[in-house]
């Protein structure tokens, strides 16, 4: 019997959310360039900490993530700071 083919990856994932992501939001699949890197990141520039708040309380932003990204990912992890 031949194995299953395999399913979505991150990178499949990614590619399919692109077109739909907000304003000041990006993603992308690491360069490779160095060993040990993640295999992808996603980025976002809020204009203020409020605005950043309004995002991460939307409950389809939620959903997204929890349903689209979190499958996929062996690790999430957030960073938050102000420039």
């Amino acid at each position: 019997m031949p194995p299953a083919p395999a399913g979505p990856t991150t990178g499949d994932v990614i590619r399919t959310v692109v077109g739909r992501l907000e304003p000041g939001v990006r993603v992308g699949l690491d360069a490779g360039l160095r060993a040990g890197g993640w295999d992808s990141a996603l980025t976002s520039d809020w204009t203020d900490v409020e605005a950043h708040r309004v995002h991460d309380l939307d409950e389809e932003r939620d959903r997204v993530r929890r349903e689209r990204f979190a499958p996929f990912c062996e690790q999430i992890a957030r960073v938050r700071f102000e420039c």
